[in-house]
């Protein structure tokens, strides 16, 4: 289903970034462990 939905959209000069979720942690712990520094290194927060 991701790979039809890229496939028939145009995502030219867009940044896709691909992540995962996972339920097994709350989120707000997710957040702050683990995806925020990531964003961080990627300049989309401060």
């Amino acid at each position: 289903m991701i790979a039809t939905f890229l496939a028939e959209n145009d995502f030219s000069g867009k940044t896709i970034i691909p992540f995962c979720t996972s339920s097994s942690d709350d989120i707000g712990n997710s957040l702050q462990n683990d995806i925020e520094p990531w964003l961080q290194s990627l300049g989309l927060v401060e």
